[in-house]
Order: structure tokens, then sequence, then C-alpha cells
């Protein structure tokens, strides 16, 4: 016998064990038994002073802050893993966009301008919804945003190359009996949401291990 086959029959062995133990085990038995593949990056950023623009036109986000949750947690995890050294701190952004009036009509490359960034990592928020479309029963927070990178001094897209309107990027979490949810679990949800969002985006630009199974489902 393999050593392969081995690590298989010892892993369907402990998953039926665990499955009599409860539902989550299983997963948490497969995420840990078999190695998790590694995803590489989908575009490796020049190393350049970078600010993360997240840009909410519809208002799609259920409060402000979430631009700023959504922005750190990206920056943050860029410079946490190596692949931006310096990232220009998202509140520059925000005092701007507090104090010009016609902030909203300024191109990406003039903003990255204004707080000294070589390259603007820009979000495009086009979805954010705590229900899933088709029923209020129950909760799905799922979020839609388009990620492009634009070269302040050129004003050109950097990334993607393929596709102007950015990037697509698709984050859903978990599953929820809307019966089951509070006043202040909505808020909550939406928060871990974007943070997902987030990290989501910063994963595109490094090679990372493939997400847990049920990660998703439990928060």
């Amino acid at each position: 016998m393999t050593r392969y086959a081995a690590t298989m029959m010892m892993t369907i062995l402990l998953a039926t064990v665990a499955l009599a133990a409860g539902c989550q085990a299983p997963a948490y038995v497969l995420s840990n038994v078999l190695p998790r593949p590694k995803i590489p990056a989908v575009f490796e950023p020049p190393d350049q002073p970078t600010v993360v623009l997240v840009d909410d036109p519809h208002h799609l986000l259920p409060n402000v802050q979430l631009v700023s949750l959504i922005a750190g947690r990206a920056g943050d995890d860029l410079k946490e893993n190596d692949v931006i050294s310096q990232v220009v701190p998202h509140t520059l952004v925000a005092d701007l966009r507090a104090r010009e009036a016609d902030f909203g009509r300024w191109p990406i490359d003039h903003v990255g301008k204004n707080v000294g960034a070589k390259q603007v990592i820009y979000v495009l928020i086009e979805g954010y919804d705590m229900l899933e479309t088709d029923t209020s029963a129950i909760y799905r927070p799922t979020a839609a945003v388009r990620v492009k990178i634009i070269d302040v001094a050129t004003g050109r897209r950097l990334f993607p190359q393929s596709d102007s309107l950015g990037y697509p990027v698709t984050v859903q979490k978990y599953y929820r009996d809307a019966h089951d949810v509070g006043v202040g679990d909505n808020a909550i949800m939406a928060r871990q949401l974007a943070d997902r969002v987030g990290e989501d985006i910063a994963l595109l630009f490094y090679e990372h291990k493939q997400r847990e199974v049920g990660s998703g489902f439990q928060d």
C-alpha cells in the first residue's frame, strides 16, 4: 500500500468516526489531515507606496465605517505578507473625501497623488447584501467588488490588463436562519463580511493556502 493510499484510508476512518461525534468534525479532520493546496497570486504588484481606495458610489454599504474596514484590512494584509512595504494610511483618503466637495469626481491617480502614493488599489463596491435575494428567511452575507491597480505617475492601469472594469471578487459568508438573528447581529455580520472582503482583496496579490473547509460558515 502506498503512503498516499494509507493516508487516505486513515483520513476516511477519522472522518467517519468524527461524523458520529458531530457535523462540524469531518470538515475539521479533512482540513487538518489533508494538505491544503497553495493558490498563486493573480498578480504581483510593484512594491511601492500604495493606497487602498474603496469606492461606494451607489451607497451599497450599510455604513461608511465599512469603507475604512475594507481598506484597512486589505492594506494590513498586504504589508504583513511582504507584498507592499509602505501602505499609505487609508485615513488620508477619508480626510480628503470629507474635505473636498468634488472628491467623487477625482480621477483615481489624482487621489493617489494627493496622499503620496505611487499606485492605487481601487476597489469598487458592486453589491453588498445580507439576505438571499430570493428569500427573506436566510441570511447569506454576500459582497461583490471590482479591483484594479492604477499607476499614479502615468494613470495607466496595471491590473487587470484584460478588463477595464476591474477584476471581479465575490465574497460569501455563512448561511443563517433569519429567525435566529438578533437586532445587533446584522451589524456584526456586515462588519465580518467587510473584513473578509478586505482579506480576499489582499489574497489576489500573494500566494496563499486554500481556505479551510467550512471557514465561511463558522465565525
